[in-house]
Order: C-alpha cells, then sequence, then structure tokens
C-alpha cells in the first residue's frame, strides 16, 4: 500500500512536471526580439543582401540587379532576409550604380532599412554594413 500511494504520488509529480516543461515550450515561441537583436538581424540581413547583389554581378558582367528580388536565387530563404526584422518592410535597394564599373559607387549605400528610433541600417556594394543613429 505504501507503494502504490508512493508511485501515485511520483506520477503526479511527473505528470506536473512535464505539463510544466511543456506551457514553458509553447511560451519560448512566444518570446518577441529585443530592439538590439532586430538590429543585429538587420545588419547581418543587409550584409547577406550586399553579397548576394555582388554574387548577381560576378554572374553578370558587372551588372547590378535592377530590382532586389533578381538576387533571390544568391540568397537562402530570400522571403526572410529582404524583409527587416525592425520595421516588418522590404529592405530599400537604390539602383543609382548600374555596374559595378560606375565611379564611386562604394562612397553611397545601395540598401537602406526604412528609418526608426534607433537609426537607419544601410548596406554599401563592398559588403560593409552601418547602423547610423538617429540625431
Amino acid at each position: 500500500m505504501k507503494y502504490a500511494i508512493g508511485l501515485t504520488i511520483l506520477l503526479v509529480f511527473t505528470i506536473f512536471l512535464v505539463s510544466n516543461h511543456a506551457r514553458a515550450i509553447a511560451n519560448l515561441t512566444k518570446i518577441e526580439m529585443s530592439e538590439e537583436d532586430k538590429i543585429a538581424k538587420s545588419l547581418r540581413n543587409v550584409k547577406e543582401i550586399c553579397i548576394g547583389i555582388n554574387a548577381y554581378a560576378a554572374d553578370n558582367d558587372g551588372n547590378l540587379p535592377q530590382e532586389l528580388r533578381e538576387i533571390k536565387d544568391y540568397i537562402n530563404d530570400y522571403s526572410k532576409v529582404s524583409k527587416c526584422p525592425i520595421s516588418g518592410e522590404m529592405y530599400r535597394y537604390s539602383y543609382e550604380y548600374k555596374s559595378l564599373m560606375d565611379k564611386d559607387y562604394l562612397a553611397n549605400p545601395v540598401i537602406y532599412s526604412a528609418k526608426f528610433d534607433g537609426g537607419i541600417i544601410k548596406g554599401y556594394l563592398d559588403a560593409h554594413v552601418v547602423h547610423e543613429l538617429s540625431k
């Protein structure tokens, strides 16, 4: 009889732990990214897009894509990478330069995030990325 009570208590305790563990796992999927995490992810996304633009240009005699979606074959999971985690909007692409041969193409960014409270994220054709703070 003592063993039956002990096993029952152990079983109830195990069920309690499992159900709490399941609730904890379910709550993990609801965790929001912090602002810093979103900025870091956006910096990575913009860098990956810049690398994709360069890969596209390498395959197209130095010509840059006219639209950002032309590089989707050069980026894993383009639909997620092309969307800014801060604003939820697609990144903006500046098609000012048509070729890597254009003069001063490194001086100006080609990829922009939407402006947000923390500033703006810009990507350049040499694949460097900056986070400019709001003034």
